[in-house]
């Protein structure tokens, strides 16, 4: 185990600030912890994503209906703006496509739009918006 306490550096059992005591690094460690309570994370993401083909030999009726007998896979680019939050033991993470970006054809990527999870409450949830 290594944990990191300001300058001090705790590693296996050993301590590094002098004669401290169970109950008072465990009051360093909680405090810590509560730094990061309540906190928002605003980044980018960005890559590409390779949807695999219809599989038309498994449903040629359905295939040639749609036109995907010879579907190939397609590399779809994204770049999506992120959002998480941490309140306590609760997250929620947002994902929204990037506005701003085209993909290389100058078109809207493909990916789902919108995207949100989270877990409050002890629930699971996740709301995803196909475009």
């Amino acid at each position: 185990m290594l944990v990191m306490l300001g300058n001090a550096i705790i590693a296996g059992g050993s301590i590094g600030l002098g004669d401290i005591s169970k109950e008072e690094l465990m009051g360093l460690l909680r405090a810590k912890d509560a730094e990061l309570d309540n906190v928002r994370l605003d980044y980018t993401v960005s890559g590409t994503h390779t949807s695999p083909a219809f599989p038309s030999w498994r449903a040629p009726g359905i295939a040639k209906e749609h036109g995907w007998e010879n579907e190939k896979p397609e590399t779809i680019p994204f770049r999506y703006q992120e959002t998480l939050v941490v309140r306590g033991p609760e997250a929620t993470l947002v994902r929204e496509l990037d506005p701003s970006f085209k993909t290389p054809e100058g078109k809207r990527s493909k990916m789902a739009p919108f995207q949100k999870w989270s877990n409050r409450r002890g629930l699971a949830r996740e709301m995803v918006e196909y475009g």
